[in-house]
Formats: C-alpha cells, structure tokens, sequence
C-alpha cells in the first residue's frame, strides 16, 4: 500500500518557531521512515498557495503556541477541506487559554493546582502573601512555551524579562519569549 502524501508544518513566526523547527524535523523523518512522502511547509504569508501546491492527503501540524495551538491553522484547513493531525478550532483555542482551561477543568471537578491571573500592565507580577504557595509557575495566559516557564520559589515581584542575573537567588527563571506577555498571565502552585 503506498503512502501518503503528508505536509509537515512547521516554523511560523511565533517566539516557539525553532521548537516546532525541531519538533517537525523529527516528524518528517518518522513518517519518511513509514514509507510517506513527506514535505515540510512553513506557516508564513505563502502557507495557503504552498499547501494547494503540495495538495497532501493530510497536514500533520508541528506548529507550537499562537497560531498552531490556537485554532488558526485548524480552521485555515478545515476552511480548505484538508484533513489534519490533532485537536479541532474549538478545542485549541479553549485549551491554549490557560485560565479558561482550568476553570473549565475545576467545574467539571477535574484537579488542577490553584491559579490566579494578573495584569501585567504595570510591569511586575506581584506574589502577594497567601493567595498561592510557593513555588509558582508564572505563565503567559495565551502561549504555550511551557518549557520557558520561570519558576518562583520567592515573594519577591517577578517582572517578565529580567535578566537572569538579576534574579532572586532562590528563583529559577527562565527568559520569557519576545512579545509573548499581551497583558495577563496566569500562575499555578505545583
């Protein structure tokens, strides 16, 4: 039985671009081993023509956060009639907002560690005294880089973007991606 006709898509202009790089990379060369004929397609402002050009038989998506984990994509594809690896328009963008997900899960009477959701606007997300236990995970509400998540062991104000120098001693933080704070993000004790 020969194989199918798959379009990897991968990259996007997102901060996550390098990881779904990597992560469709890796796809490609499983499926190619399966026997598929594999053609990987980057998410940019060609995506639609490249795709009637490759015509594939199904579009496996390796994008990661905005864009590939939020419905856009799925609905770009369903608009077109092309089937697609993964979650469909409503699911995704449910899921890729971290405080609806949870308050969804929580009704539902599913566990998930508290949360809170603060504006950002001001420039430091404040841990104020017993709203959660340290340590937190300190999030964007709307992006998926769960891997760049700095975790907070203190009480001291964390501003998104700091350098890791100036850090508290007892916070481990990683970088925030680039324009990845619209203005509120969620945190969860773990």
């Amino acid at each position: 039985m020969p194989g199918l006709k798959v379009a990897v898509v991968m990259g996007g202009p997102g901060a996550e671009r390098e990881v779904s790089i990597e992560s469709g990379t890796c796809v490609m060369r499983a499926l190619a081993a399966l026997g598929h004929d594999v053609r990987s397609l980057d998410f940019d402002n060609r995506f639609v023509d490249a795709l009637r050009e490759i015509s594939p038989d199904v579009v496996f998506n390796a994008l990661h956060g905005v864009g590939g984990e939020d419905g856009t994509i799925q609905g770009v594809l369903e608009w077109l009639g092309i089937p697609y690896t993964g979650s469909g328009i409503a699911a995704c963008a449910v899921a890729l907002d971290k405080h609806l997900t949870k308050k969804l899960l929580a009704a539902e009477g599913l566990p998930t560690p508290a949360w809170d959701v603060f504006d950002l606007t001001g420039g430091t997300l404040p841990l104020l005294p017993g709203s959660l236990n340290l340590p937190l995970v300190v999030k964007p509400r709307a992006s998926s880089p769960a891997d760049r998540a700095p975790v907070s062991s203190s009480s001291v104000p964390m501003r998104p973007g700091r350098s890791r120098s100036s850090r508290p001693p007892n916070a481990r933080r990683r970088s925030w991606p680039k324009n990845s704070l619209p203005g509120a993000s969620s945190r969860a004790a773990y």
